[in-house]
């Protein structure tokens, strides 16, 4: 089994503290990371998991039969997942300290599967479309994306909502970026960037079904691991699966 004790601390309840100020690890799977774990069992090809951290997903992904490239930035992260796997599954592991997407150079059609958990509300419109188009590529013909991000419907940014909404209505094609130091408590606003993209469901299925996939199942969550602070109305994330049906 894996070696989690090489993991961080709990910052709050669930949550532990990136080392490059971009967040935190969920230690709780989201519905997308649960289905990403449950296709390792089956996947043919190598899985790749994009803001891996400290291995939350990699490690039980892994545990399950896969090949699975960690990708993050920070080698500090990649390496506590390195202490913290198994060593009988340390082979199937690889791990790389790279930006997504630009830093990532993977074959064409090599991959089964795509795990993209609470990265993409790091990353403004452009790069997430050129993201999301490439993961295309870089999927098997029905191979499989998964993905969570977090909306204006979260904690301290619900009364982002509005602007949110307004934006929508007005025609703005990225609703949804902010600066959240602006309204973020002193504790979060040292732990994040000062960028923040946050999505509602029309605006995440759009640019996934832009990208040349179809959506399997897309739906509103909360953690339930997960401070009650932090909670508003059920609607604090968005987990969604697709499938590839374009030719690359």
């Amino acid at each position: 089994m894996s070696k989690k004790e090489n993991w961080p601390d709990e910052w709050e309840q669930g949550l532990i503290k990136t080392q490059n100020a971009m967040g935190v690890m969920f230690k709780e799977l989201s519905p997308a990371a649960k289905a990403f774990v449950q296709y390792a069992k089956i996947a043919t090809s190598p899985l790749l998991d994009v803001g891996a951290a400290y291995g939350a997903t990699t490690i039980p992904a892994l545990e399950n039969g896969a090949t699975v490239i960690a990708c993050d930035l920070s080698e500090e992260h990649l390496s506590i997942l390195r202490k913290s796997t198994d060593q009988k599954f340390i082979h199937n592991l690889k791990t790389l300290p790279k930006k997504f997407p630009d830093e990532l150079h993977i074959e064409n059609e090599s991959l089964s599967g795509i795990l993209i958990s609470n990265v993409l509300h790091f990353m403004d419109g452009e790069s997430i479309t050129h993201g999301l188009r490439q993961c295309c590529k870089w999927l098997k013909y029905d191979g499989k994306l998964f993905v969570t991000v977090m909306t204006p419907h979260l904690s301290f940014y619900y009364q982002l909502l509005h602007e949110y909404e307004k934006r929508v209505q007005d025609g703005i094609e990225w609703p949804g970026i902010f600066n959240p130091k602006l309204v973020a408590t002193d504790k979060w606003s040292d732990n994040l960037p000062d960028f923040v993209h946050l999505f509602e469901m029309d605006a995440i299925k759009k640019v996934v079904q832009q990208a040349g996939f179809t959506i399997d199942k897309i739906e509103y969550f909360c953690y339930k691991n997960y401070p009650d602070e932090h909670r508003t109305d059920g609607k604090e994330f968005i987990s969604l699966y697709a499938t590839k049906h374009s030719k690359t």
